[in-house]
């Protein structure tokens, strides 16, 4: 004589087997697709973060690339290995200041650089620039007046349109160090400027 389950009860245990197998196979499917949903949640908040931060100009000193009122956003992770370059368009704090709204200037002098302005022309380490923009005519030196040079973590900034423009040459904002950068300026947002800014 057989001792077992009967075929009933085989039959009952089985589909139990199954209905939990069913069971782990849905839940597993449903933390893979949270985790999948939190991964894509993590990496929109990072490139947002990062690529994402949107500022907005004030004033008419970055004409004419960048006007007043243009969205423009920042990479905040430009600056994490080297320092900027010359010619780069960045954010930062007036004055180290977190809480002032972000002011946005062409970095011009890097730390040991030699800047004044002489007859109107811009020169840095003893050489006139003939860059773009096209800093000639300046009429306000401002401490350009004489030679200054730059320190160690010192940065100056200028205004594209210098005449227009309240930037390192004044002690409003003077000189600019690189924890008070918040990032480079790599899209404006806002018609008929937009684009990558020049």
């Amino acid at each position: 004589m057989k001792i077992g389950p009967s075929k009933k009860n085989a039959g009952s245990l089985s589909f139990r087997r199954r209905r939990k197998k069913i069971e782990k196979e849905k839940i597993g499917g449903a933390f893979l697709l949270l985790a999948e949903i939190a991964a894509v949640a993590a990496l929109a908040f990072a490139v947002v973060w990062f690529f994402g931060y949107r500022v907005r100009m004030t004033g008419q000193s970055m004409e004419t690339g960048i006007s007043d009122g243009d969205y423009l956003l920042l990479n905040r992770t430009a600056y994490l290995v080297h320092g900027p370059r010359r010619g780069d368009i960045i954010a930062f704090y007036p004055s180290g200041n977190p809480n002032a709204n972000p002011t946005i200037k062409r970095v011009m002098g890097l730390p040991g650089d030699r800047l004044k302005v002489e007859d109107g022309y811009l020169y840095i380490n003893g050489e006139e620039y003939k860059g773009t923009p096209d800093y000639k005519g300046i009429d306000d030196p401002g401490v350009l007046a004489s030679e200054i040079t730059l320190g160690d973590d010192e940065y100056f900034v200028i205004g594209d349109n210098i005449s227009a423009s309240e930037d390192s040459r004044f002690t409003t904002i003077g000189y600019i160090s690189k924890g008070d950068i918040i990032g480079s300026v790599w899209w404006n947002l806002s018609f008929p400027n937009v684009g990558v800014p020049n």
